[in-house]
């Protein structure tokens, strides 16, 4: 209603004198003054007239000024929630791929391990092998007579454990 014309206010008027002949001023008054006092509240202008007020060029500036340091905070706010998603990600990966290289660094050092304990082994068992072909060889020359190249006789090979006396 706070966009009423004049041809509104007359067209308002005219039926005044159908309601009390003489009082159609008041009438008008009456109607005049409930559509601005109401500010409008008996149609779409709703509650602005009473809580509207009048902003000055400079209060609109400033306004608009928090509105960008508002977007700005927004921004910044949104970056920090970025990166640090980002460097999440990046840590957990980062993360696997370390466990990843330890796990085959471990398997690695297993099967060098491994390997080292197996050479140890088959050295103890070579060792063994050569010390059994050695008491072998001394076993079966035991008892056989020997030459001696510096004297002319035949001598008894006493070189092992077994009996000499039989010669």
């Amino acid at each position: 209603m706070d966009n009423m014309s004049l041809s509104d206010i007359a067209a308002v008027t005219r039926g005044a004198e159908d309601f009390g002949g003489g009082g159609s001023m008041w009438f008008l008054a009456i109607i005049l003054i409930l559509l601005i006092a109401g500010g409008g509240a008996f149609g779409a202008g709703g509650d602005y007239g009473r809580f509207a007020t009048a902003a000055s060029q400079q209060e609109i500036l400033f306004g608009q000024q928090f509105q960008n340091l508002d977007n700005k905070m927004d921004r910044l706010g949104n970056g920090i929630a970025d990166s640090t998603f980002a460097l999440n990600n990046s840590i957990v990966t980062e993360g696997r791929g370390i466990a990843d290289k330890l796990c085959d660094i471990k398997a690695t050092v297993h099967a060098e391990g491994e390997a080292t304990r197996g050479l140890i082994q088959q050295n103890k068992i070579d060792s063994l092998q050569a010390q059994v072909n050695e008491l072998k060889t001394q076993n079966m020359f035991c008892g056989v007579p020997k030459i001696s190249p510096y004297m002319y006789n035949i001598q008894p090979n006493c070189g092992c454990n077994c009996n000499c006396g039989n010669f």
